[in-house]
């Protein structure tokens, strides 16, 4: 009998020896440890890092710059600067809100990624609307009137205005039909 104990026992002695070899193979051939710098830094080559794109961008030949100066302080050329906020450490303040804000009505382009990069919440400036582009994506864009009509009435501000003897009722997506109180919009019923 002790053969054959000795014979069940070679599988699982040989699985947990295969596990352990498995697992020094992968500890020496996983990535080195964090290297100490923040997350979206363009210098880290960590998983959360932004260098790969940094030096992409560079590759391609994207004039692209590191700059380590307070949002207010820099002097930007809106209309020819993506500017991108790679996971920002700490929430925006007043001033930076106003930087990027006018930046952004300027016809600037605004990146702001990672995880803390919602704290800063997309807010357009006056005569801009907020469109959202996909989840936590937005965009500032000018407002558009949507172009309307009203039958039988005037169309003011963007709104149909019926005479006070009629009512409104919505005829399409962007029709309005002022007719008669109490008379339906629907076909004509004929007598059976």
């Amino acid at each position: 009998m002790p053969v054959a104990r000795s014979r069940e026992l070679i599988v699982p002695v040989g699985a947990i020896a295969l596990v352990a070899a498995l697992t020094a193979i992968g500890a020496l051939l996983s990535p080195p440890g964090a290297s100490g710098l923040p997350p979206g830094s363009s210098f880290s080559k960590d998983p959360d890092g932004s260098a790969a794109a940094y030096l992409t961008l560079q590759a391609l030949g994207y004039d692209i710059r590191r700059s380590f100066d307070p949002l207010p302080s820099l002097s930007l050329s809106p209309a020819a600067t993506v500017l991108v906020l790679a996971d920002p450490r700490d929430p925006a303040s007043e001033q930076d809100r106003r930087m990027l804000q006018r930046f952004v009505a300027a016809g600037g382009r605004l990146l702001v990624t990672g995880t803390k990069g919602a704290r800063y919440t997309c807010h357009c400036p006056a005569g801009l609307t907020v469109v959202s582009t996909g989840p936590h994506s937005y965009l500032c864009q000018r407002k558009t009137t949507v172009g309307i009509t009203c039958t039988g009435g005037t169309v003011r501000n963007g709104q149909c205005l019926c005479p006070s003897t009629m009512q409104k009722t919505q005829a399409g997506a962007n029709a309005w039909r002022c007719q008669r109180r109490g008379t339906s919009v629907g076909p004509k019923s004929r007598p059976q």
